[in-house]
């Protein structure tokens, strides 16, 4: 039932809106041919054809059955024969189909006339082509049908073309301009001077077209004082008061003919209105003109000062030509590299080169930039005063009318913030934060990757687990912080024993864990290799510890301390067991040393 009701609803609302298309060409008829008619007239103003073709661009072709039973109507009204009213009617119909199919055929036309090439198109294709197959089509079959006579024809035809080529030139853009302007607020400085203009328009009008103080200012009354105010409209204002100015002016200029006053009182007699028409042609064209000329301008002025403002953003922005010369760069660009705009300006994009990328990684970036127009990803800068750092830039090409790439525009921003956060995120993940040594979790993961390479390669690998002698009596008489010197001293002294493919872990407390890879093919000499290094971290951490501790408000403190280790050393190669039971005999081996006495090493042996 919703939907029932909805479908209804909209049909009622498109039988109005074509009810009220019908009676408002009808009466646009009546008016035109009833107060701008004259006897001989060829070129009176003939507004329902320019709003036809006006409701059609904006609602639609639709609305050609609104025009249709609008034009019926009227000259049903107006007693014309049967044949007569079809075939009007039906130009009339024709000729606005025509137009609105010419305009908008190829899918460019702007219906809201913003640009003068819209406006004559509007006037070429919507207006003379359309208006006369129209023309044409209605008076050949008015002749044919004989209801118009041969002698009658050719004026016929002119008079038709002409009176309703002027309503599309000056009702169609006025209903389309005003259309595209109704959301547009102006100020209230530009609702006075609108005022004005409007008034001025009223008394220039009567002025020059109406004999209005005729004996104080007949001799200067001339048709160009309208071209100042159509220029002023266009100029200050815009096509909607520029096209108001105008019908305004259409509306005085023919009233004046008809009557025989003003500047086309003998136009009538003399040219059948042939002045008046080219008058009104060549004033809208060029207040049209004006009007979208400093329309374009403002909206080209509009965009580079948006352009400018977004060039000027927080984000490093650098314009190239197509030979990677730099033409311009921002304020971001020359906080963040430290080149000013006239030391980067001539120089070309390598003038930023790290040094951390080699030829392919260029060679697939401006690839990408050729293929698709456009690359984005992390890349390594180096400022002015050399240091290096990471960024987020994106690199877009810049193409002509023709399709050719013009220029390159960078965007990037400094990501060193981004990169250290993860780069600390990491380090809590997977290091120590006293030793910086790897912790548990890199550990395991190192270990995993030294038994897979063992597997491979057939070499023995070892692990060591490294637990300190005498260490709680330190943290017991000296509180933590001297305990956490002295870790980290232990880190350093154990790390400057062993290579540095091997990886030195702090398992946890004063435990320490070394794990040493590709070792020697044979047991015994990858056995006696591991127990060199052994050795030599058992003797370097046997050197006495002089540790330096500061204290708020108090003198630096010199503590002295020796500090003993126990190592246990398993051995491994080809292994099957997991790494958590390599951990285990290494743990088992350093508590046997620990039982024999301290400062010693065990290797494990496995119970046979």
């Amino acid at each position: 039932m919703p939907t029932e009701n909805c479908t209804n609803s909209n049909a009622l609302t498109g039988w109005l809106q074509l009810s009220g298309i019908a009676v408002l060409y009808a009466l646009l008829v009546y008016i035109g041919e009833f107060y701008f008619e004259s006897d001989a007239v060829v070129g009176h103003f003939e507004p329902a054809s320019g709003l036809a073709l006006a409701a059609l661009l904006l609602g639609g072709k639709r609305y050609a059955w609104g025009v249709l039973l609008g034009a019926l109507l009227i000259h049903t009204i107006q007693d014309d024969t049967l044949w007569e009213i079809v075939i009007i009617a039906l130009g009339d119909t024709l000729q606005v189909l025509c137009g609105a199919w010419l305009l908008t055929r190829a899918g460019k036309f702007d219906v809201y006339l913003r640009s003068l090439n819209d406006y004559l198109r509007l006037i070429m294709l919507g207006g003379c082509a359309s208006i006369f197959i129209g023309a044409l089509a209605t008076n050949t079959a008015l002749l044919v049908f004989g209801v118009l006579g041969a002698e009658h024809y050719f004026y016929g035809l002119l008079q038709w073309w002409m009176s309703d080529t002027l309503g599309v030139i000056l009702i169609t853009p006025l209903v389309l301009v005003c259309w595209g302007a109704k959301n547009d607020r102006r100020k209230p400085g530009q609702i006075v001077e609108t005022a004005l203009l409007f008034g001025l328009t009223a008394l220039v009008g009567g002025v020059v077209f109406l004999d209005w103080w005729h004996d104080a200012v007949g001799l200067v009354a001339q048709g160009y004082w309208l071209f100042l105010i159509v220029t002023w409209a266009a100029v200050r204002l815009g096509a909607p008061e520029a096209m108001i100015v105008l019908v305004m002016t259409a509306t005085y200029a023919l009233l004046g003919a008809i009557r025989g006053a003003g500047f086309f009182a003998d136009d009538i007699a003399q040219t059948h209105l042939v002045n008046y028409w080219f008058y009104m042609v060549t004033l809208s064209v060029v207040g049209m003109a004006l009007a979208t000329y400093f329309a374009e301008k403002k909206r080209a002025e509009d965009a580079l000062r948006i352009a400018a403002t977004a060039f000027e953003s927080q984000e490093s922005m650098i314009i190239t030509d197509t030979n990677g010369v730099i033409l311009r760069v921002n304020q971001a660009f020359t906080e963040s590299t430290g080149y000013t705009a006239e030391e980067a300006v001539g120089q070309t994009t390598r003038l930023l080169k790290s040094g951390r990328h080699d030829a392919d990684f260029y060679r697939e970036m401006w690839g990408a930039v050729q293929r698709v127009g456009k690359w984005q990803g992390e890349i390594w800068d180096r400022r002015k005063n050399g240091e290096i750092y990471p960024k987020l830039l994106t690199i877009s090409a810049v193409k002509g009318r023709d399709g050719m790439v013009t220029h390159y525009v960078g965007a990037d921003h400094d990501i060193s913030e981004r990169k250290a956060a993860e780069e600390e995120i990491n380090n809590l993940a997977f290091y120590d934060s006293l030793t910086g040594l790897p912790n548990r979790r890199l550990l395991n993961d190192r270990l995993a990757k030294t038994v897979a390479a063992s597997r491979r390669s057939g070499r023995y690998g070892a692990v060591m687990f490294l637990d300190l002698d005498n260490f709680k009596p330190l943290n017991d008489l000296h509180g933590h912080n001297v305990g956490d010197l002295l870790l980290i001293e232990v880190a350093r002294r154990i790390a400057c024993c062993v290579r540095e493919m091997d990886t030195v872990g702090r398992f946890g407390g004063d435990e320490f864990v070394v794990v040493l890879s590709e070792l020697d093919e044979s047991k015994s000499e990858s056995t006696a290799q591991a127990g060199v290094v052994a050795e030599k971290i058992r003797a370097s951490l046997n050197d006495p510890y002089v540790l330096t501790v500061q204290h708020e408000g108090k003198a630096e403190i010199i503590v002295r301390h020796h500090c003993t280790s126990s190592i246990g050393v398993v051995m491994f190669v080809n292994h099957e067991s997991g790494m958590e039971d390599i951990l285990k005999w290494a743990d088992m081996a350093m508590y046997q040393a620990k039982e024999a006495g301290r400062n010693l090493i065990r290797f494990y042996e496995p119970v046979t």
